[in-house]
């Protein structure tokens, strides 16, 4: 059987959760000959594709090349385009204020897809004599609809898109708009994923809400695996004034938990003790690092950090989410690290942990700054990391 999985970006290096969990799901299909790999890139395969093909041998990246006219031109356009952005992540916002309601705020992730890309993937079809796609993330979502009925089709759903818009709208207390907008973003991501012959899910959670939600397609709840670390962490050097948070900015909840935490617990905790210190693992612009070093102290970025281990043991994490879906690939991790987590209900969600016995949860913030003392107790903080035996 040949497999083609297909996703908007490369999952390499593994800068975010989405990318492990990808990057895993490949590594788990190592009994195929060769599964192809697809999305869309620049003008030559980058020095990552064949580090991935290096890593997993049994895959083989094949990304759409676009056509570059010369390195003068592409470096000039590239140039243009980040002006384009900032400018755009400066003003659009205040712009769009005075033209629709405040609250279009809502997440939109599904792409229109490129014309181009659909004959890519389809010519790697026939080419390969492909028999199964599947299809990553919500971005490509639509693309069942252009595939050839003589494959298999599966879309695996890393995140519900509409639940984590319900969240949002919930959160910033939406109006009409966009509570209209979450409701008509949903029932497109059903009618879409009703289009492929196989779903699957990170969690039993998910799964029984598209159920609910009216997806009628076969729905498989898989969780995602992590890296199994061959050696026990022994001699374990405990920083329990040092907590962790992992994810870069890129996907909003990320932001906005991290925020969540400043502002309601990071300054109650320095309080009671200025010695604790707290850092953010992934990729975050400039922009907000200086926005959150301007007005909290001990706060350190990393970074990517070529080794999640090193960074992270023997400090407590913290999940403070509360906009997303499927599961947080940060929480299992730290289940293989020996980490205590300390999480709100929407970081947990997914995974079969319990407050108090595997994980401390909850989203209320005097509670959270407690839970978080109380892993100043080694005794206690062994106790919970060794419930995931």
């Amino acid at each position: 059987m040949n497999i083609l999985v297909v996703n908007s970006w490369l999952p390499y290096p593994l800068v975010s959760g989405g990318d492990q969990a990808i990057f895993n799901g490949l590594a788990i299909l190592n009994d195929y000959d060769i599964v192809y790999f697809t999305y869309p890139s620049g003008g030559e395969k980058p020095k990552q594709a064949y580090e991935l093909e290096a890593c997993l041998p049994h895959v083989k990246v094949e990304p759409m090349l676009s056509p570059v006219s010369s390195k003068r031109k592409s470096g000039f356009i590239k140039k243009i385009r980040h002006t384009v952005k900032l400018w755009m992540r400066k003003y659009l916002p205040s712009l769009l204020n005075n033209i629709v309601p405040q609250d279009a705020t809502i997440d939109m992730r599904f792409k229109i897809i490129d014309e181009s890309f659909v004959a890519h993937v389809n010519d790697l079809i026939s080419r390969y004599k492909i028999d199964v796609v599947q299809v990553e993330m919500t971005q490509f979502i639509s693309m069942a609809r252009y595939l050839p009925k003589n494959v298999k089709k599966i879309f695996v759903h890393h995140e519900l898109r509409w639940v984590a818009n319900t969240l949002t709208a919930q959160q910033k207390a939406l109006g009409w708009y966009g509570k209209e907008q979450v409701e008509n973003l949903k029932l497109q991501e059903i009618a879409m994923l009703n289009q492929y012959d196989q779903i699957v899910t990170l969690s039993q959670i998910d799964k029984d809400k598209l159920i609910e939600a009216g997806v009628e397609r076969p729905i498989l709840a898989s969780i995602a695996v992590v890296a199994q670390y061959k050696n026990r962490i022994e001699n374990l050097e405990f920083r329990p004034k040092l907590l962790s948070y992992v994810g870069p900015d890129l996907h909003y909840p990320n932001y906005d938990g991290v925020m969540w935490f400043l502002e309601n617990c990071w300054g109650k905790i320095l309080a009671k003790d200025s010695e604790y210190c707290f850092q953010i693992v992934g990729k975050w612009t400039e922009e907000r690092k200086k926005e959150i070093l301007a007005k909290y102290r001990n706060v350190l970025f990393t970074g990517f950090v070529d080794s999640l281990a090193d960074a992270i043991c023997g400090t407590i994490m913290i999940v403070p989410l509360k906009i997303g879906s499927g599961i947080r690939m940060k929480i299992l991790e730290a289940a293989q690290l020996e980490v205590p987590v300390v999480a709100t209900p929407v970081g947990a969600e997914g995974l079969p942990i319990l407050d108090g016995r595997h994980a401390l949860i909850t989203d209320d913030a005097d509670v959270f700054v407690d839970d978080i003392f109380k892993l100043q107790d080694i005794k206690f903080q062994k106790t919970l990391v060794n419930t995931f035996e």
